[in-house]
């Protein structure tokens, strides 16, 4: 202890003192008084460091314990900061500063982006994974003189320059010196933090506490910059250093790319009046400060935090930079995009021709982020302009959708109608909604025009509705416009139709606004229930479809995922988005009400609700079902009380089929409803027996046999009933059914041909009824026979051309119809060679029928013709000549083929390709039709007589290079020949074994002597993608030791190695990986690649050079790939 008195206090005497300490009153003690107490205080400080070395942690200048740094510096944010957050995403470098604690004493280098990140990190690791170690925090070269003498083991870290590191290491500590990431490394131990992994961030987030929205948000902040993230949530934080330079007008930007092609930083540059030298360099500064304004990943920059550049930048923007904004605003938010209307295929050539936008789509959500907050800033701030920053805002969004409804071509609304326009929506709501309004307004919206397109979606990217429907999600979810935007999204359903299956519809965004039980706007549910009111005036169908299906839970499965929310109208949202169970059961009363007072007034309605009553909330299900007992279902129109009877049957016979999934007792109270209504005089009332395996009551449907024979037995009695009615029974029960054919079955069988004379009428009907009297020929001929057929075609010529056709086609399946054929009109004859199947009739020629086929233009079912009768006469072994095989296959890809190949098409033609290929071999005339029909089956065959034919004659390989060299105009050989060289590979089953691959290179280097320069590297460039499918040498290293001796004997020639790395690059092939996982798998085969040439390089140093080059590239696109995941986290 050492005894300070201050001022005139009195020494203590012992017997003032407690016994304990009695001692002190002989210890020197120390005065201090005004005059002394500098030296006094820093003498004693400096005397106390010396008794006691520990004293110094967190006293002397520049010494801090890393658990104090932390608690001070997370403990200022609301709320604090979790210390397991600089780990997010980081466990390598975690078990690697593990594992280097638990060695002996030395240096570590820890490159991180700030030394508020690198500390950061050590505090996490050491307060989870290594809680033994002491750590101290080193902030300046005295503070690192103070570590001398304090007790090891001691973690030291060290966040300065001019520490003495060898020194505190001979002391025994650990030392780990922190480096910014923008300087070079320096020393063998190195560990670089990479950014944290957003996703995770969040995580962490949520278990702290904080809502979904605000976690989100903060995660992104995270990763960007931790000590940004500190100054948002911690009050009273002073403001960066960069909010005093003159760069306001970058909060207007928000964010831009550098990519070659985009002219934005030419845009932010004269936003700003500034060089682009100047802005650079200002970015490039506020990117490696310590709080950075600005954060960059690839090559894309954008605003670290945009709340927090906005709050401390917007005082100073002048009324000048405001005017030039909103001139930039609209022109790059309105900016058409030229490839629009272009078909797909120039997409890829859009940045070689430079055709596609002056703007990214980065620079043109910052534009519209830099709205966004503009108009969410409630404050009473006045800009020097004198306005507002939302009457900006709103000005902005009123001029935008002005020009997009001016322009009735619909362009500048997909223009708009971008990534930007939810955005557009959270900066000026009320403009927002009336621009919309009058583009759905009159007879002929322009709105209308813009969806029912089938393009304008980007390649990638979602096309207009869908971010139409996202802007309207993020306005539902505050009263204030949850009206106006339900309106819209009805009077959208109206005008369009909306596949849900790509990017949603309006009635699935109301479902998930309105849905019961669920918090995805902050409207009270009594406000809601009168937005659905108010909907049911002016949209009544729309309205019913929304209540029925929020009272069925079970019959849309894509309820919960969550609306579009705002990203900066925090004060929207509710407090807790998500289910609320303690409302559900009023919500679902609040729903039953409203539909049974619909049934009340429109009985017809109870056709939609039986179907779903499985589906329903089980309160409002119960009573739907007491309320059908007593509707007032007489007045129905027949055709309504048919379907009806239908729904409540099928309900019932459901319900029996699979007991206890309905209680009993509602199961007999529909029964008893459905004995009431069902229509006993309409046979069609039979329908559902004629359908796809229908469900039986009390018949279990996996007995097979059982279930036939019921099904047979009810069936029969069906068509019984109508055949005792007459031939208009029976259309009406085959014109309701989906198995028409069935019926027609049947009614052959049962009637035999007491309708034959009015069936065959039917033939030329169309439709359900067309089916049910061609399946009733097909049964008569086959059970007639050739009687029946004689007696029967006797009549055909007095039908008409297209029954006559559907007759013989009917017969084709079981008959000959050769003959019927040269009695029949021409039309007829034209109508059955159009629509008969692709195989051929029963005893008929089948080279006659193919060659019918093609001379009608159907040369794809000719090729389905062949292979079907190679398959079915493989016991009598006949075989097509190969002439006609030929002749089928060259006829499919002529240019006058009317026919278009569907995938079985395609498969044919391959299979029959590989049978003319087993008759005549690799013969020139069927590599040219491999070349033909490469295009089409690039993914269903390889060009093997080709490839084959190469890998035999040297010569042949020559010729069809000549053959892929684009010389003059394209031909379908050119391009197919260069396609399949290009893909060619060494083969294990291949004609050419790998002790044979020298000598064939050396024929085919003489044959090309003589060819000009042009033609010699291309079939080098061919043999190096060749080559680089070759398999391992000895001991498994890469390649095999006859391509390493080749690429070693090429290094004067560059066209070998280039066709080489190339195709090493393209056997990487389609790669999956995780969505942060960047360049993983590029830097991994970078790795082997390397390991093979440093084994190989000693014997063969051209082929290792050649095998680096393949690293280097690999690499490079390894990078491009962690380039994307740093976008694809920075998105987060």
């Amino acid at each position: 202890m050492v005894v300070v008195r201050f001022d005139d206090a009195p020494r203590m005497g012992d017997l003032l003192l407690p016994d304990d300490i009695k001692g002190l009153a002989l210890v020197q003690d120390w005065v201090i008084t005004p005059k002394n107490v500098d030296a006094q205080l820093a003498d004693l400080m400096q005397r106390l460091f010396e008794m006691e070395p520990e004293l110094r942690i967190g006293a002397a200048d520049g010494l801090k314990g890393v658990d104090q740094w932390w608690s001070r510096w997370s403990m200022a944010t609301r709320p604090p900061l979790p210390v397991e957050l600089p780990l997010a995403g980081r466990a390598e470098e975690v078990a690697a500063l593990g594992l280097w604690l638990e060695g002996p004493p030395g240096e570590l280098t820890l490159r991180c982006r700030t030394a508020v990140e690198g500390i950061a990190f050590v505090a996490g690791v050491l307060d989870t994974e290594s809680t033994a170690v002491r750590a101290v925090v080193v902030e300046s070269e005295q503070g690192a003189a103070y570590c001398h003498g304090l007790p090891v083991p001691l973690l030291v870290v060290v966040a300065t320059t001019g520490a003495d590191v060898q020194s505190l290491v001979a002391q025994g500590m650990h030392v780990l010196v922190l480096q910014n990431i923008h300087e070079s490394d320096t020393g063998d131990d190195v560990v670089t933090l990479p950014r944290l992994r957003a996703d995770l961030a969040y995580e962490e987030f949520l278990r702290s506490g904080l809502p979904s929205q605000q976690a989100r948000r903060c995660a992104g902040l995270a990763r960007r910059s931790l000590s940004v993230l500190r100054t948002t949530l911690a009050p009273g934080e002073p403001a960066p250093p960069w909010a005093t330079e003159n760069m306001n007008g970058l909060v207007l930007a928000g964010s831009w790319t550098t990519r070659d092609g985009y002219s934005d930083l030419d845009t932010v540059a004269a936003l700003l009046l500034k060089e682009t030298r100047e802005v650079e360099e200002f970015a490039l500064r506020a990117a490696t400060s310590g709080e950075p304004l600005l954060h960059r990943s690839g090559t894309r920059w954008q605003l670290t935090d945009p709340e927090m550049g906005w709050l401390a930048l917007r005082a100073g923007l002048t009324t000048s930079i405001l005017r030039r904004w909103h001139t930039m605003a609209v022109s790059v938010l309105s900016e058409v995009d030229p490839l629009l209307h272009a078909p797909l295929s120039q997409w890829v050539q859009a940045k070689r021709l430079g055709t596609a936008q002056g703007r990214s789509d980065d620079f043109r959500k910052g534009v519209a982020v830099a709205a966004a907050l503009m108009g969410g800033d409630r404050s009473d701030l006045v800009l020097a302009s004198g306005h507002r920053p939302r009457d900006h805002a709103a000005e902005l969004v009123r001029e935008l959708l002005a020009r997009c409804n001016a322009d009735r071509t619909g362009s500048t609304w997909h223009a708009v109608a971008s990534q930007t326009l939810p955005l557009l929506a959270e900066a000026a709501p009320e403009e927002f909604l009336a621009g919309l309004a009058k583009s759905l307004s009159g007879a002929n919206p322009v709105m209308a025009q813009v969806l029912g397109r089938d393009g304008g979606a980007r390649a990638g990217l979602f096309g207009p509705r869908t971010y139409l429907l996202w802007a309207l999600e993020t306005l539902c979810w505050t009263p204030d416009y949850l009206p106006q935007a339900v309106r819209v999204l009805a009077r959208l359903a109206q005008i369009t139709e909306f596949d849900e299956r790509i990017g949603g519809s309006p009635l699935d965004t109301l479902r998930r606004v309105f849905q019961p039980g669920w918090a995805y706007t902050s409207a009270t549910l009594e406000f809601r229930f009168q937005v659905l009111d108010g909907l049911r005036t002016k949209h009544p169908e729309l309205a019913w479809k929304l209540l029925l299906e929020l009272s069925a839970p079970g019959l849309v499965g894509r309820w919960h995922p969550r609306t579009h929310e705002p990203e900066f109208r925090a004060d929207w949202l509710p407090n807790e988005p998500g289910p609320v169970p303690a409302e559900q059961d009023a919500a679902f009363g609040g729903l039953c009400e409203r539909v049974l007072a619909i049934l009340h007034t429109e009985p017809h309605r109870w056709v939609d609700v039986v179907p779903v009553l499985a589906d329903m909330y089980l309160p409002i299900r119960g009573q739907a079902v007491k309320a059908l007992t007593t509707a007032e279902l007489d007045i129905l129109e027949e055709s309504v009380r048919l379907r009806l009877w239908e729904e409540v049957d099928r309900h019932v016979r459901l319900q029996l089929a699979y007991h206890g999934l309905t209680a009993d007792s509602e199961v007999e109270v529909l029964r008893a409803v459905a004995a009431r209504i069902e229509p006993r005089d309409l046979a069609e009332r039979h329908a559902w027996l004629f359908d796809w395996r229908p469900r039986l009551a009390r018949v279990d449907i996996h007995d097979l046999e059982g279930y036939d024979t019921e099904l047979e037995a009810l069936r029969s009695a069906a068509v019984n009933e109508a055949v005792s009615v007459g031939l208009s029974a029976l259309c009406d029960l085959a014109g309701r059914s989906v198995r028409p054919d069935v019926v027609g079955e049947l009614t052959a069988r049962i009637s035999e041909d007491r309708y034959l004379d009015e069936v065959v009428l039917l033939l030329d009907h169309g439709g359900q009824l067309e089916d049910f009297a061609r399946r009733w020929v097909e049964i008569r001929a086959a059970i007639g026979g050739d009687p029946w057929l004689r007696s029967t075609s006797t009549r055909m010529t007095t039908w008409s051309a297209p029954g006559q056709a559907v007759f013989l086609l009917a017969l084709s399946r079981s008959h000959d119809v050769r003959e019927l054929l040269e009695i029949a009109d021409r039309e007829a004859i034209d109508i059955f060679w159009r629509e008969v199947a692709a195989w051929p009739p029963p005893r008929s020629d089948t080279a006659w029928f193919v060659e019918e086929l093609i001379a009608h233009g159907r040369a794809w079912s000719a090729i389905s013709s062949l292979v079907y009768a190679l398959e079915s006469s493989a016991e009598s072994r006949w075989n097509p000549s190969s002439d006609l095989v030929a002749k089928v296959l060259w006829a499919a890809v002529s240019d006058d083929v009317a026919e278009r190949p569907g995938q079985l098409g395609l498969h044919d033609a391959a299979d029959l390709l590989d049978h003319l290929t087993s008759v005549v071999g690799e013969e020139p005339d069927v590599v040219l039709l491999e070349l033909a029909y490469r295009p089409l089956l690039l993914r269903d065959r390889e060009t093997k007589a080709l490839y084959s034919r190469a890998e035999r004659f040297p010569e042949a390989f020559v010729e069809l290079v000549r053959v892929s060299e684009f010389r003059g105009e394209q031909t379908v050989f050119q391009v197919a020949a260069y396609s399949a060289l290009r893909d060619w590979r060494w083969r294990p089953d291949g004609h050419l074994e790998l002790d044979r691959v020298a000598d064939w290179f050396r024929e085919v280097e003489g044959l090309l002597e003589d060819e000009d320069d042009r033609l010699r590297r291309t079939a080098l460039t061919i043999v190096g993608h060749y080559l680089s499918g070759a398999p391992a040498g000895a001991g498994g290293v890469w390649p095999a030791e006859v391509v390493r001796d080749l690429l070693d004997e090429q290094q004067d020639d560059d066209a070998l190695a280039a066709g080489f790395v190339s195709g090493v690059f393209a056997n990487h092939g389609t790669t999956f990986r995780a969505e942060y996982d960047g360049g993983i798998l590029e830097r991994q085969r970078a790795s082997e690649l390397e390991r093979d040439a440093k084994l190989i390089a000693p014997a063969w140093p051209g082929a290792a050079a050649v095998l680096v080059r393949c690293a280097k590239r690999f690499d490079r696109v390894g990078g491009e790939g962690d380039n994307d995941a740093e976008d694809t986290q920075d998105e987060f």
